[in-house]
């Protein structure tokens, strides 16, 4: 029997300084911080899935992009 062990290693690298750091409050805030991170000429023309990092203070960490694409092509 073969045993598969795998390993991922998770970096952090900080898209917002100390002093840009936004407190998501609610909905409506992290909706507001998505879309100000995304490419406003694209953004009706390319699928992205995108997640938020955030402090047990809620204080942004960074976004990060995991996907972009369609169903035919994924980068």
């Amino acid at each position: 029997m073969n045993n598969i062990i795998s390993e991922i290693e998770l970096i952090y690298k900080p898209n917002f300084g100390k002093e840009d750091r936004i407190k998501i409050t609610g909905s409506k805030k992290a909706f507001k911080t998505f879309l100000s991170n995304w490419n406003k000429d694209t953004i009706e023309l390319q699928e992205e899935f995108k997640i938020m990092l955030l402090k047990n203070s809620n204080e942004v960490l960074g976004i990060h992009t995991l996907a972009k694409g369609g169903m035919t092509l994924v980068m």
